[in-house]
């Protein structure tokens, strides 16, 4: 039996995989859907760091090899926690996933990029808090879904706790480096862009992968993103 464990970018939830979750929901497949929020409520949300300690509990309680499934910043959380379990995760799957060196932020990583997500965040007054303003939504991350999955992402998509975007991970004993790295380039991406992809991919040493889609291919190219998962 393969151990999956998805991890969902900014803003997002496990909510985000429910196109793909069908696919999965056979005796061959030991699926998590992982959620880095612990609350509804983003003012209560737990930290960076203790959504690793929490990802690394339902690692330590799944039997066998575990293959992580990180998009966009769900990376970082994939990257981290990867240090920890260098004989056990086999393999990270980046989707348009950020990939973070020693003491890297999302945001230092998001700053060297072009997409148009930075150019539309909204902070709360005491800065704690940000979200994405909504003109920027669509086509940052949904630019080819249907009216139907984007309205339903539009009613669940919340602000996030800023301090996911700028806590910087320890890698410092380059274990995440011995763990296989896949990246599936979406090459019509709009929030972190194909060369910026591209430029992460390689440096980090990844088999590269492409898909025709936008940010979020697990909605807009189901079929096609199952297939690839699936291969690996």
């Amino acid at each position: 039996m393969k151990n999956i464990i998805f991890i969902h970018g900014a803003w997002h939830g496990g909510w985000c995989w429910k196109k793909i979750e069908p696919y999965f929901s056979d005796d061959e497949y030991n699926v998590l859907f992982f959620d880095i929020h612990s609350s509804k409520n983003p003012d209560d949300d737990m930290s960076f760091e203790g959504s690793i300690n929490l990802l690394k509990e339902k690692i330590e309680k799944m039997t066998g090899d575990v293959i992580l499934v990180a998009h966009s910043m769900g990376g970082m959380y994939a990257t981290q926690v990867s240090e920890y379990f260098v004989n056990k995760i086999s393999k990270i799957i980046y989707v348009s996933g950020f990939i973070p060196k020693d003491n890297q932020s999302c945001l230092d990583l998001a700053l060297n990029d072009v997409g148009i997500v930075k150019f539309g965040l909204i902070f709360n007054d005491a800065k704690t808090l940000v979200t994405v303003d909504e003109k920027i939504i669509r086509p940052a991350f949904y630019n080819d879904v249907s009216e139907d999955d984007y309205a339903f992402c539009r009613e669940n998509i919340k602000p996030q706790n800023f301090s996911h975007y700028t806590t910087k991970v320890k890698l410092a004993s380059d274990n995440s480096k011995k763990t296989t790295r896949i990246f599936i380039r979406c090459m019509r991406d709009m929030a972190i862009t194909p060369g910026f992809q591209t430029i992460m991919a390689l440096e980090n040493g990844c088999d590269i992968y492409d898909l025709d889609s936008g940010h979020s291919p697990f909605l807009s190219k189901v079929n096609e993103f199952v297939d690839l998962i699936k291969k690996f």
